[in-house]
């Protein structure tokens, strides 16, 4: 899943969540396109450790991109429900719920 929020050349913003690069690519396919942000929902690290920073890390940078961004409440409910799952898998469960990620 790929939190991506863009303008258009013709002054449209567009906040999205994609699920392929691809996808992405093709919406902000004009040079003219100005990229405001682009998330990738996914953990990254080799090992617990760096995945649950990450993890923590990445609910974060989600969480102040969706300050300036409108998006529906289903695209919402499936940031959420990543972060629930992410939450319980590196023990951040209680965080992102006090923090209000899911």
């Amino acid at each position: 899943m790929i939190l991506h929020s863009c303008t258009t050349p013709d002054g449209v913003k567009h906040d999205n969540i994609f699920s392929t690069w691809e996808d992405v690519h093709k919406m902000a396919f004009n040079p003219l396109t100005v990229e405001h942000v682009s998330i990738e929902l996914r953990v990254k690290g080799y090992s617990y450790k760096r995945k649950k920073e990450n993890a923590r890390q990445l609910a974060i940078a989600v969480s102040d991109a969706l300050t300036n961004m409108a998006i529906t409440w289903g695209e919402l409910a499936a940031i959420q429900d990543y972060f629930r799952e992410v939450g319980k898998r590196f023990g951040l469960l209680a965080e992102f719920t006090e923090n209000g990620i899911c």
